[in-house]
């Protein structure tokens, strides 16, 4: 699951936001790393509830003291609520890309800035999820301070990536064409989603 959020979601989003110039069909690299993602996300769920399942269920818990009709630890529910806003955040990719493709709009609508910043909330908390499963694990602390530490300078350097190229690109098109506000055409994340709105039939 740490694989999911540190790399192939990661992946995807900056294909589409930074890459989709360079790259052919970054729309379809795209989608495809998120649903083999999300595929990954899921098997290790099955995983995580096959593993935790009968004697080593109760021997995996945070807390020894709790009765074993209690099902969940914390850590497992955020997993569980992550992994079923990713269903969520799936839904929203394909109606942003089915509206974008039938409208061609000159603006984000409310679904995209949902999809954009959802997905980001996700991967952040997918990172810490996991972090918290290392300590669910007994893995030494030493390497979940790392993990999370090494997490956190990744979100950085998006962070500060995603900044600097609104600043130095998207605002220097948005001052050149007088649109009115930086992403206006470029139907969500993508600075170029390579779609030729079909002709019109008199």
């Amino acid at each position: 699951m740490g694989i999911a959020f540190v790399i192939i979601f990661p992946f995807g989003a900056i294909v589409i936001r930074f890459l989709s110039r360079v790259l052919p069909m970054p729309t379809r690299i795209h989608y495809l790393s998120q649903i083999f993602g999300l595929l990954c996300v899921f098997t290790a769920m099955g995983l995580g509830i096959y593993l935790s399942s009968g004697i080593s269920f109760i021997y995996f818990r945070t807390s020894h003291s709790l009765p074993p009709a209690i099902p969940l630890t914390s850590d497992q529910i955020f997993g569980i609520t992550i992994i079923s806003f990713l269903a969520v955040q799936l839904g929203f990719g394909y109606y942003h890309h089915k509206r974008y493709i039938q409208d061609s709009p000159t603006y984000r609508r409310w679904f995209t800035y949902v999809h954009l910043w959802l997905g980001r909330i996700l991967i952040l908390c997918g990172l810490a999820n996991a972090g918290c499963g290392l300590k669910l694990a007994f893995v030494d602390n030493k390497y979940v301070i790392a993990w999370w530490a090494t997490c956190g300078a990744l979100a950085l350097i998006y962070a500060l990536v995603s900044v600097f190229a609104w600043w130095s690109g998207d605002r220097k098109s948005v001052e050149g064409s007088g649109r009115s506000s930086p992403g206006e055409g470029q139907g969500g994340e993508a600075g170029n989603y390579n779609f030729v709105p079909p002709r019109k039939v008199e």
